[in-house]
């Protein structure tokens, strides 16, 4: 009964702290004073910060689904089977009814209240992001926690936790935001039904989100049910085009919902925890690049790491990704805020200033790319949690920085998103040069990264032939991006450059890198 106990406690948690966040923002629930965090966007942080906490207690016990369309996912890609998912199934929706009943005790919410609090705006918007951000949390759950690849990684539950976070930051204004059919039925029944898509209409989204992530399961990670079939460049593809599109539509959502006051701040939180959970989920399948800028700056920084075929296929599909996800954002209504996107695509009015801007996209997109060489193809970095975070951080603060003044968010992929967006609702007075200006900054950047690789990082270039074992810990990983990236010298002598006393990385041999090779271990 153990695993069956802990289903039930996590999931009632879940919908508890869910409830109490979604109810405990109204002056109903606190006597007409306004709580301290009055911000239904930030209080999701409160339930993505519970998500992390109880993934890692209680997975060892039960898997820590929590969540009915988790267990759907993990019964589609054979990771749990049929019986115990049904248990797991009446025990989670039970929670969730007895955690709604228990948030529906703490105050009365009259039909007005309770439908600015879970009617949706958009009923069909509404059921699209409930199906594209359940995919989401379930991806990134099976791939960091159910995966043989990643097994025994410490980093998934923070990368669960900030999935649920990039998804709820970018769509709370839109729907429930819960992504979880137990939460959203439990809820809506308890406080009284509001109608089909308040409650079992996002189950039923999220079910079909569930689905949708088995299947692109099984396209990124043939290997899990054939062993025999080697991972190709469809997953690897498949894996670039998939991120991007998910990062592109966190970023656009955060940006057209009306309800945020400081709208680059908030992005830069969800698309930085979006490209975290991506990275952790898909780095060992085609690097997580997710930015054309990033092909282009490793391509330039030589050493075979990833064709130029390659690289110019995964920049197109990453541009697609991007020009979808500007579509999908298009079709939720004239009522969102897309003036927001033109004015950040469009940046300062002023010709010097747009120069001044330009010129710190440069920067920042040179700094991005440069630290995404060396997480993702050297041996130097030490996880791929560490890459992921240094990304991520230097995104974050690229994009605060110069959220105020307009932005292309360091990646061509996002800025041809919000172009997107900009040309199907202006055709006309769509900001085409601009947009030109950053991709041709976002461009250069990468171009620079890659420079700034081969002066720095030197020694990467002095190795003849590099010891590295033909199996690792990690058997089976991409050309970019793995713990055996790029390793065209697999199973070969050392030979170092001029001096063979001398490492290519000095003489710290206490610093170890994943791969284990002979530098480290003699």
């Amino acid at each position: 009964l153990g695993p069956y106990v802990a289903e039930f406690l996590g999931t009632y948690s879940i919908t508890l702290a869910t409830g109490l966040c979604l109810t405990g923002t109204h002056e109903a629930f606190t006597d007409g004073l306004k709580p301290h965090s009055n911000d239904a966007t930030w209080v999701r942080a409160q339930v993505a910060g519970l998500y992390v906490a109880l993934t890692y207690v209680m997975e060892p016990v039960s898997g820590a689904h929590f969540n009915p369309a988790v267990s759907l996912a993990s019964l589609l890609t054979r990771k749990a089977k049929l019986g115990p998912m049904f248990g797991f199934w009446l025990v989670q929706f039970a929670a969730g009814l007895l955690a709604g009943w228990c948030c529906s005790h703490l105050g009365h919410l009259d039909t007005e209240e309770k439908a600015q609090i879970f009617v949706p705006r958009h009923v069909m918007y509404t059921a699209m992001l409930e199906i594209v951000y359940a995919c989401m949390f379930c991806l990134v759950l099976l791939n960091v926690a159910c995966s043989y690849e990643n097994r025994g990684n410490g980093f998934y539950g923070l990368a669960i936790g900030l999935a649920f976070l990039a998804g709820s930051l970018a769509s709370s204004d839109l729907s429930i935001a819960a992504f979880n059919p137990a939460v959203s039925l439990g809820l809506d029944i308890a406080l009284g039904s509001m109608g089909f898509i308040s409650g079992l209409g996002c189950a039923l989204c999220n079910f079909v989100g569930a689905g949708v992530a088995a299947l692109l399961f099984r396209i990124l990670r043939p290997e899990e049910f054939q062993a025999t079939k080697p991972r190709g460049m469809l997953s690897r593809c498949a894996s670039e085009f998939i991120g991007t599109f998910f990062l592109a539509v966190t970023v656009l959502l955060t940006l057209v919902t009306d309800s945020v006051d400081n709208h680059w701040r908030i992005t830069s939180v969800a698309a930085a925890a979006c490209l975290l959970s991506l990275s952790c989920s898909f780095n060992t399948i085609s690097g997580s690049l997710f930015n054309p800028a990033v092909s282009l700056g490793i391509v330039t920084a030589g050493r075979n790491k990833l064709a130029i075929v390659d690289a110019v296929t995964y920049a197109s599909l990453q541009c697609c990704a991007g020009a979808l996800a500007g579509v999908l954002v298009f079709v939720g209504g004239d009522d969102l805020e897309h003036k927001v996107v033109s004015r950040t695509l469009a940046g300062p009015t002023s010709d010097t200033l747009f120069r001044n801007v330009l010129l710190a996209e440069f920067f920042f997109t040179t700094a991005l790319v440069f630290v995404v060489i060396v997480g993702v193809t050297t041996v130097l970095a030490s996880t791929r949690f560490s890459s992921g975070i240094a990304t991520s951080c230097v995104f974050a603060m690229g994009t605060v920085t110069m959220g105020v003044a307009g932005s292309g968010f360091l990646n061509p992929a996002l800025a041809i998103s919000m172009l997107a967006v900009d040309f199907l609702y202006e055709t006309m007075g769509a900001h085409y040069r601009q947009a030109g200006c950053w991709l041709l900054a976002q461009f250069l950047g990468g171009l620079a990264g890659g420079l700034l690789f081969r002066y720095l990082y030197w020694r990467e270039y002095w190795v003849a032939k590099a010891y590295m074992p033909l199996h690792s810990e990690n058997e089976g990983a991409a050309e970019v991006g793995s713990l055996v990236a790029g390793n065209e010298n697999a199973g070969k002598l050392v030979a170092w450059g001029r001096n063979r006393t001398t490492t290519p990385y000095g003489n710290n041999r206490d610093r170890s890198c994943n791969i284990k090779c002979r530098m480290c271990t003699e």
